[in-house]
């Protein structure tokens, strides 16, 4: 229930973001990133960490988005590692963890452009 709370404000923050109010969509992603921690819920702080990672460089904070992008990249390596080799779950984390750097010179802003593969990633983690 709690993951699910999270995907929902998750889903408010890019909206915000999208609809051009980084400022409230940067409140809300931070949001999700503290209920994240406290909950243990760490596949939403990863995704929350990369949403402002991403919300920062477009918004021209160098700096910012840094900070954010090496608290995402920590935390993806973290879950990734915490995770049984099974050949799936473990796997695709692996493989986001790799794709976060490879062929993006810049960071894109594509909101739902791993929709899929962000569903079976919460599908394979959900209790």
């Amino acid at each position: 229930l709690q993951r699910d709370s999270n995907i929902a404000l998750r889903n408010v923050g890019l909206a915000q973001w999208k609809q051009g109010k980084l400022e409230d969509g940067r409140t809300t992603l931070e949001s999700v990133v503290v209920r994240a921690d406290r909950s243990g819920d760490r596949l939403s702080g990863v995704l929350a960490l990369n949403d402002l990672s991403m919300l920062l460089a477009t918004s021209g904070d160098a700096v910012g988005a840094i900070s954010y992008d090496r608290r995402a990249h920590d935390a993806l390596r973290a879950l990734a590692k915490s995770v049984a080799d099974h050949g799936g779950l473990a796997e695709d984390l692996t493989q986001i963890y790799k794709m976060r750097y490879v062929g993006k010179p810049d960071y894109i802003v594509d909101l739902f452009g791993s929709f899929y593969s962000y569903l079976m990633i919460t599908q394979e983690v959900s209790p």
